[in-house]
């Protein structure tokens, strides 16, 4: 998940800290980041572990956009949608 205006390709996971959200989605994905914040908090102060799912949505000409082939989430959503548009 590349948040910024300028997203080095391929966005790893080290790189979600970088630079501010574009400004469309700046709400969005600071919330997204501070559910790691705060999972982070409650882990120090009460000894309580969570999890939360930090969803990419990037997709692009080289992803997998097969299902049969283990394809990413969003890529295989957008080829069912667009097959089903296609009938």
């Amino acid at each position: 998940m590349c948040l910024s205006k300028i997203c080095q390709s391929p966005f790893k996971e080290n790189n979600l800290w970088e630079g501010y959200p574009e400004e469309t989605n700046a709400p969005y994905g600071l919330a997204k980041k501070m559910l790691l914040v705060q999972s982070q908090a409650y882990r120090a102060q009460y000894g309580f572990n969570s999890i939360f799912l930090l969803p990419a949505n990037l997709y692009g000409p080289n992803d997998n956009f097969y299902p049969e082939a283990a394809s990413h989430v969003i890529p295989a959503l957008i080829k069912k949608c667009y097959d089903a548009d296609r009938k």
